[in-house]
């Protein structure tokens, strides 16, 4: 199974108020399609930085990352966000004054899908993440937590990307709709060979995963070899 994404002796400074931080310092880790990851450790230990990394959202002050063996200094990593990689967030970030429909099929219209065709995705979305397609006119503020996440993990798939970040997206739901949204990952990951990647501080969440990468003061607690493998 060879790697999708790849963090090379990465490390991540920047300037607080008073003096310069050091986020993540020399982090390594490898990633597959096929598995989920579980990215843990305390609130400021440089999970979520490690996250936005990964994404392209920041760049690394030492160090490298890669998609697909080619480094992301050589990539177009908006390019790479709208096509390979989507991520979903915590708080849903969805866009309040779109329909669950528009929401869905707003990636796909910038990467020019016909109208009709990104509708019909949608829809199948909608299903495959276990909403009924009525909802597709509501806007988010009509719909639950946990329907709203679903929501945005079916706009993460519509560009049909190989790569799934979550970041603590169960942490504003509770117990019933997390667990349900991490079968949803679980099942991308089983079913379609998805590689998701979930930032998490919920150690029952972290158990389920095929492997976890336990991150403290900036650093991964062990080489990649020795990470806990749930299966």
């Amino acid at each position: 199974m060879s790697d999708i994404l790849k963090a090379d002796h990465v490390s991540y400074t920047y300037q607080g108020k008073y003096q310069k931080v050091h986020a993540l310092r020399d982090v390594s880790c490898t990633f597959a399609p096929g598995r989920f990851y579980a990215v843990t450790g305390r609130s400021g230990s440089g999970k979520t930085t490690l996250l936005s990394l990964l994404a392209g959202l920041d760049r690394p002050t030492q160090g490298e990352i890669f998609y697909d063996g080619t480094p992301y200094a050589e990539l177009d990593t908006a390019k790479l966000r709208r096509e390979k990689l989507s991520i979903v967030f915590q708080n849903f970030q969805l866009f309040p004054l779109l329909t669950v429909e528009e929401n869905i099929t707003y990636p796909m219209e910038l990467s020019r899908v016909k109208t009709a065709k990104a509708r019909e995705r949608a829809v199948e979305l909608l299903e495959a993440v276990g909403l009924p397609k009525e909802l597709r006119k509501k806007y988010p503020a009509m719909l639950s937590g946990g329907e709203q996440q679903r929501v945005a993990i079916a706009r993460a798939l519509a560009s049909a990307p190989r790569i799934i970040l979550a970041d603590e997206p169960t942490g504003n739901l509770d117990f019933e709709n997390g667990e349900n949204i991490i079968r949803i990952l679980k099942n991308l990951v089983e079913k379609e060979n998805y590689c998701v990647i979930l930032v998490t501080h919920d150690r029952g969440i972290a158990e389920q995963a095929d492997v976890v990468y336990q991150v403290q003061d900036g650093q991964i607690l062990s080489s990649p070899e020795y990470i806990m493998s749930a299966r």
